[in-house]
């Protein structure tokens, strides 16, 4: 009603720019990127902290005396549930950026200037597209880490996945937006390259519009044997991004660079707002930690202590793991090499190891109450199995009490959501 409204007569009076209708549909997908870290973290939270209390197996381990292992230590399980996390803290850092983006953008709307419009528009829709992607698939895999004990509604894993799964749909369906991102790219490189202007175009994409012979030159500076630098990590990215792309408009351009060609590139098009997105979770993540630790510094504050190096190494870990899911995009062209490769599984191998004494802090950190949880078996406390039995119980009486015709009261309904609502609120109870 801000922008376009209804007058008394029935007549539609529309936006003074169309864009403006598309603030609220940003701001929701926008949100979305948010929440698709969050709601990983919740499943993170629940199932690290089951596997720190489950054993299982492991007692033919000689090492192990014939005790059974904490599942957090099969190799597998440690893998999966770490590398899963260091997604979730890449997202939430984009989130944060996306939601810091989104609300500069409405101030300049509310001033009638809408320059940045189209860009939050298009990179708020490749990245619902691949957060909301990533966060489901994630979550799905988080729940099958907890066994049978994951899918009872117990964990409360499952709600969360089913309310999780609309995101690939709502504000628009996730093949549908990376198209729009890819366009928005296309359309600034293409009008980039007519004018000679590159302002516009991301920094990392300018060497390589500038000089396509550049792509053919380059090669990773990761060094085996070493831990491996953001900066190495950041330029991987921005040269798949950059082939990427060079094909694209390279297969547009050659079939006249009008709707139809676009069209026909469109399986293209979809891998380049893809690699826009996942090079956009690496840079957010280190830029993050690095504002983090000039903060840390000028507050006379040691960053080579407390949580940044722990950040660090789940921030490497993130990139290593994206960029091996991937390899082929990298070697592609012998940007990055067997013996690169060889040596980022390797380290990666060593990040997973490295963390994990870390894991229960870092899902703490999401400060994530039980009562949110909704899981007796992700309980602060490590209660496992007799939450379970005392809530199969409870759920049973319930159900009794139910079938007599009783009415759920407010000892078994509303007490605990109050409660947390004032912790939430930091308000007291009521005085009664």
């Amino acid at each position: 009603m801000r922008n376009a409204r209804v007058n008394p007569r029935g007549e539609y009076e529309t936006a003074k720019h169309a864009k403006l209708n598309y603030a609220t549909m940003v701001a929701i997908r926008a949100n979305i990127v948010r929440n698709a870290g969050f709601a990983l973290g919740q499943a993170l939270t629940v199932a690290i902290r089951y596997s720190m209390v489950r054993v299982q197996g492991g007692d033919r381990i000689p090492s192990q005396n014939g005790q059974e292992l904490k599942v957090i230590d099969h190799g597998m399980q440690r893998y999966r549930l770490t590398t899963s996390l260091a997604l979730s803290y890449a997202m939430l850092m984009t989130g944060r950026v996306m939601m810091d983006l989104h609300r500069r953008n409405l101030k300049n709307v509310a001033k009638g200037e809408v320059g940045l419009m189209a860009e939050v528009h298009a990179t708020s829709s490749g990245l619902k597209a691949l957060t909301s992607d990533l966060s489901t698939a994630h979550v799905e895999d988080t729940r099958r880490a907890c066994g049978g004990h994951g899918y009872s509604w117990l964990s409360g894993l499952p709600e969360l996945y089913t309310t999780l799964l609309q995101d690939v749909t709502v504000e628009g369906e996730n093949t549908i937006l990376h198209l729009q991102t890819a366009r928005w790219l296309l359309k600034t490189v293409l009008g980039a390259i007519k004018s000679k202007d590159l302002s516009l175009v991301p920094s990392g994409l300018r060497p390589a519009l500038q000089d396509s012979k550049v792509l053919e030159h380059e090669t990773s500076t990761i060094a085996p044997g070493k831990p491996v630098m953001g900066e190495a990590l950041i330029a991987a990215f921005w040269h798949r991004e950059a082939r990427v792309l060079h094909e694209v408009v390279s297969r547009v351009v050659r079939n006249g660079a009008g709707e139809e060609a676009m069209a026909k590139a469109q399986v293209n098009m979809v891998e380049l707002s893809r690699t826009h997105g996942e090079g956009m979770l690496v840079r957010n993540f280190y830029e993050a930690i690095a504002k983090e630790e000039s903060e840390v510094v000028a507050r006379g504050g040691d960053p080579a202590k407390g949580h940044l190096p722990v950040l660090k190494m789940l921030c490497e870990l993130h990139a290593l793991h994206r960029l091996l899911e991937q390899a082929g995009d990298f070697t592609e062209d012998g940007y990055v090499n067997r013996q690169q490769i060889v040596w980022c599984k390797e380290r990666r191998a060593q990040l997973v190891d490295l963390l994990r004494y870390e894991l229960i802090g870092l899902v703490d950190a999401f400060d994530i109450s039980d009562n949110q949880l909704n899981s007796a078996i992700g309980r602060y406390d490590g209660r496992v199995y007799e939450s379970l039995y005392e809530w199969a119980k409870y759920g049973m009486s319930l159900q009794r009490k139910g079938r007599e015709g009783g009415v759920l009261g407010f000892d078994e309904v509303l007490k605990d959501v109050f409660a947390e609502g004032r912790r939430l609120n930091g308000t007291s109870a009521p005085k009664l």
